[in-house]
């Protein structure tokens, strides 16, 4: 059970009802009324994922001159932002391992005189802005500390309610604006630990354009030109490009004949979507639960990794009744709401994006080509050959290390511990002289896959133990993970070491790595524990896999 903290500056109690009712699989706790700077001088227990919610006024005393029309200087605004940013992150470093910080606003009735709230140095939107931007930059050093925007939870019109409700318990917002920040705050945690989408499926007729192209024609859909229809669905074309670039997978599940459907994508003159946008796609006339199944299997993720998205809500339902782990939200009626409705969406939160996150539907493209290459009668040993497969073990820089860190917390399948490290927690963790982490990269004659696997060693007198055996779910099922294995046997030789051990931590997603376990070398001395000794006439290398060896300690 995951432990949260609440730091405020007001009663949070409501709050926590609330998250609690979303998600009662959390342990809640949170500090007593207005002791901000008392919690961070006195608390002393350590959390999972601390929220620090503040509101600058109270926290910052030279702020509330400011609102107050009293003297204000603004440099001591800011060295008082500082302190405060300093205090948060050290409390984040020594009893936090996740912080989420939500960005200070004006008082929510704040008025003002509109002529001068931005005006250079002095105005309060500015001064705001600015404390915002300090707090930023101090926290840019810590990847586990995410300063969010808050104003996204307010409405414009102002619940007066919310008076009544601070002068009597100290709640300064509404139960809206709390349900609207859980939102977000489970949204980061998703992306923070691995749980957001990677796939949107898409329908194409009334969801990629208007009207249906078997009876309309490519000439007779609606998609952009000086139609309002058509323009909103190119903007919903455009949003999905957006995520598109930034890592996010696109397939699509269609009802209609491939043929026509295809020559649309490809040659509608208005197509912001071009068929090598899709990583892959089931265009006929079975049905949709059976052919989403088929197509999450063909790109070897999980259904909970996906988003469905269809107009037809009977379509919906039956994916939502025969598929219940994937996501299918409800397009809006209007195809005009159709683009701020994806952006609305809180599926695809990441806290890193790596370069192989921008080429990441590139790299499942080039996957499908490589099991689309095993051909009738052909066996896989020739198959590997043919692959021209070349395995590279890399040392950890400050060009991998994000991608590293990615692995940790992304990866669920072939994930021995699925422990999950932030950037400063995996650099103290190798600091000791008897660990060792090694990254490992692929190319293949379809492409290059990237820094798909790592493993973490730790050494003792007499044997070694795996600690972290991480392999994305692109490089699985190709003898990868022996070869991985035979360089950590030549390693462990060289360190005049004879056993190894692995413990299989069980979680709800990462049985394929127990399957690896149980049909390599290894053997199951107790449940989930497996070892082998004698390891110098064990885990052969695969002479069809080139291999470049780097026994460098990281």
């Amino acid at each position: 059970m995951k432990s949260i903290r609440i730091v405020s500056d007001f009663n949070s109690n409501q709050l926590i009802r609330l998250w609690k009712n979303i998600n009662n699989n959390i342990k809640f706790s949170n500090n007593d009324f207005n002791q901000v700077y008392q919690e961070f001088a006195n608390y002393k227990n350590r959390n999972d994922i601390t929220v620090f919610w503040t509101n600058a006024q109270r926290v910052i005393p030279s702020f509330n001159d400011l609102l107050e029309y009293k003297d204000f200087d603004e440099n001591v605004c800011y060295d008082e932002v500082r302190n405060y940013a300093i205090s948060l992150k050290t409390y984040h470093k020594e009893k936090s391992n996740i912080s989420i910080v939500p960005s200070w606003h004006l008082p929510l009735d704040f008025k003002g005189i509109e002529s001068q709230n931005w005006k250079f140095n002095y105005g309060p939107k500015f001064i705001i802005s600015k404390m915002n931007m300090i707090m930023s930059e101090i926290f840019s050093q810590d990847e586990n500390i995410y300063l969010i925007d808050s104003e996204i939870w307010f409405n414009d019109k102002i619940d007066l309610d919310i008076n009544k409700l601070w002068y009597t318990v100290k709640v300064p917002y509404s139960n809206n604006i709390f349900l609207n920040s859980i939102t977000t705050f489970n949204s980061i945690l998703d992306g923070v630990l691995g749980k957001s989408k990677k796939i949107i499926i898409l329908d194409l007729d009334n969801t990629l354009w208007g009207g249906i192209i078997g009876d309309d024609g490519i000439d007779g859909i609606k998609l952009g030109g000086h139609d309002y229809l058509g323009e909103a669905f190119l903007d919903f074309q455009k949003e999905l490009k957006k995520l598109k670039r930034r890592g996010i997978l696109l397939a699509i599940c269609s009802k209609n004949n491939e043929k026509i459907a295809i020559d649309t994508i490809k040659n509608h003159s208005e197509m912001i979507l071009k068929k090598d946008d899709f990583v892959t796609w089931r265009i006929n006339w079975d049905d949709k639960a059976t052919n989403i199944q088929s197509l999450m299997n063909e790109i070897n993720l999980g259904l909970d990794s996906a988003v469905f998205l269809d107009d037809n809500p009977l379509e919906r339902d039956l994916v939502k009744k025969a598929l219940n782990e994937i996501e299918v939200p409800d397009l809006p009626l209007d195809p005009t709401n159709y683009s701020s409705f994806l952006r609305s969406l809180n599926y695809f939160e990441s806290s890193t994006l790596t370069k192989e996150d921008f080429a990441r539907s590139k790299m499942y493209k080039e996957n499908i080509k490589r099991i689309e290459s095993k051909k009738p009668n052909f066996s896989f040993d020739r198959w590997i050959k043919s692959t021209e497969s070349k395995l590279k073990c890399i040392k950890i820089n400050n060009s991998n290390i994000e991608r590293a860190i990615q692995l940790f917390n992304k990866t669920n399948q072939m994930n021995l511990s699925t422990r999950r490290l932030n950037r400063e927690e995996f650099l103290e963790w190798i600091k000791e002289k008897n660990r060792f982490v090694f990254l490992y990269s692929l190319k293949d004659r379809f492409g290059d896959l990237g820094i798909i696997g790592l493993v973490s060693l730790e050494i003792n007198l007499k044997d070694a133990m795996i600690v972290d055996f991480i392999l994305s779910c692109r490089a699985m099922g190709r003898n990868i993970e022996n070869m991985i294995l035979s360089h950590i046997r030549k390693f462990l030789i060289e360190k005049e070491k004879d056993s190894i051990t692995a413990v299989y931590k069980k979680t709800s997603r990462n049985s394929p790595i127990l399957d690896m376990l149980k049909k390599s070398d290894f053997e199951e001395i107790t449940k989930y524990t497996f070892k082998r000794n004698n390891i110098s006439i064990y885990f052969k290398s695969d002479p069809n896999i080139k291999f470049e060896e780097i026994n460098d300690k990281n």
